[in-house]
């Protein structure tokens, strides 16, 4: 499922150690050059590994608390 909509996320397979187990998993990379800032990917990272460039998720539930309040 593809949620950019400029396209600035693509996959690439790393292979990793997890307790001394070699294993290939799919990771996102972000092309900077393309990323818009949306946050789309921040708000549908199945993880929650994702971040907006710039903003961390604590700024971001700082920002909306200062909003709400």
């Amino acid at each position: 499922m593809n949620v950019c909509p400029y396209g600035a996320i693509s996959y690439e397979d790393v292979q990793v150690n997890d307790h001394g187990v070699r294993e290939t998993r799919r990771v996102a990379v972000v092309n900077n050059a393309l990323c818009q800032g949306c946050g789309a990917c921040t708000v549908t990272c199945p993880s929650g590994a994702m971040d907006l460039q710039g903003f961390s998720n604590r700024q971001i539930i700082a920002e909306v608390d200062a909003i709400c309040r």
